[in-house]
């Protein structure tokens, strides 16, 4: 995606390095978050950004409110990153066709002249990617705080995960361009997915929980 100060432009998919290295089992920051959804959804978290864990928790979150409003729960496990410890043995599991994957960069580098330093967040197979810096500058000129960008960023491109080969629409989270009522909206926590988009997820979500159990080692915080 391309960002000025009156609009946000999503990428298309380019290609991807591999997220999960060698699991080295630590007790991190892994949660499951309350919602009302009878299907989960588990995400494997590597931040190559080394966000701190605030930041990165609170935009968690914000993310899984959205999904919350869809009617299905997003379970987070942090595996790894740039400084960053593998949390639990779900990250093992990383090929897994149930489990997501998210990975947080710096900047997304452009290697196949599809994307840009501009852009913010792209999705290709089971993997989301979103820019921590490009989200940074954004929240700077646009909102509050880069925790609601960055959980909404995230759920963007988990959106394309979960609805694969579906286009951009006119309206909502699954915009191709946000503007500044989308970002105001944002920052209210407000924007969410439609009503078409929402039960796409949760057949997907279901679908994916169908397929069996995903064996979860949770911690405490």
């Amino acid at each position: 995606m391309r960002a000025s100060a009156a609009s946000i432009r999503w990428a298309a998919g380019v290609a991807i390095l591999s997220m999960v290295g060698a699991v080295k089992p630590a007790f991190a920051r892994d949660h499951t978050d309350v919602s009302q959804g009878e299907d989960t959804i588990t995400l494997l978290v590597c931040n190559y950004a080394a966000i701190d864990e605030r930041t990165l928790v609170e935009a968690e979150k914000e993310a899984s409110r959205v999904f919350d409003r869809a009617g299905v729960t997003l379970s987070w496990h942090a595996c790894g990153g740039t400084g960053q410890p593998v949390s639990d043995l779900t990250c093992a599991s990383a090929d897994d066709p149930r489990m997501i994957k998210v990975r947080l960069v710096k900047r997304i580098l452009d290697g196949s002249h599809l994307t840009d330093v501009g852009t913010l967040g792209f999705a290709v197979g089971q993997m989301a990617t979103v820019s921590y810096v490009r989200a940074q500058e954004i929240s700077n000129a646009e909102i509050e705080n880069v925790e609601c960008l960055l959980g909404y960023a995230m759920v963007h491109e988990l959106g394309h995960v979960l609805m694969p080969g579906r286009p951009h629409t006119a309206d909502g989270i699954m915009r191709a361009d946000w503007d500044s009522v989308d970002l105001s909206r944002i920052s209210q926590g407000s924007l969410s997915f439609r009503a078409d988009e929402k039960a796409l997820i949760r057949a997907e979500a279901k679908r994916r929980s169908s397929a069996g159990a995903v064996v979860s080692f949770d911690s405490q915080r």
